[in-house]
């Protein structure tokens, strides 16, 4: 009897960004299971078609689809989609860093207002995209091409 069945294997890198929560991993619209951070899951599809989509909490990744053929493996990778986080991050880190130290000068303190609003408004804008209108972007599925056993 042939296989009618291929075989995903995800891999989570592993990411400061959601580090405790687990994704929740749909295949043709049904959970199948989670995957903690920096874990690695395989999972059994029909061959064909299929689509995976990766969740945590409201958001979502894109729909990802791959065609599975009898017998054979799919490398995939499932990470965080902010591209920018860690620059974003460092910078309004450092701006309220700063700004603790303006405190006690009242004409720095007010420059310094003007400069700590043009940080904040983008920064917060930034992360408000990704948990309202880029919500299913939030999370990014691709083939894993770095993977030693994939070919």
């Amino acid at each position: 009897m042939s296989e009618v069945f291929g075989y995903i294997i995800l891999e989570r890198k592993s990411q400061f960004l959601n580090r405790l929560k687990n994704y929740r991993v749909f295949i043709n619209g049904a959970e199948q299971g989670r995957i903690g951070n920096g874990k690695t899951e395989e999972y059994e599809v029909p061959a064909g078609e299929n689509t995976i989509t990766c969740k945590v909490n409201w958001c979502s990744s894109n729909d990802y689809i791959v065609s599975a053929n009898p017998g054979k493996k799919i490398f995939l990778k499932v990470g965080s989609g902010m591209k920018y986080f860690w620059p974003i991050y460092i910078v309004l880190l450092v701006t309220i860093i700063a700004r603790l130290f303006t405190r006690t000068d009242p004409v720095l303190r007010q420059n310094f207002n003007i400069i700590f609003l043009c940080v904040l408004i983008p920064v917060s804008c930034y992360y408000l995209y990704y948990i309202t209108i880029g919500r299913n972007a939030y999370l990014k599925i691709e083939e894993d091409v770095d993977n030693i056993f994939a070919s």
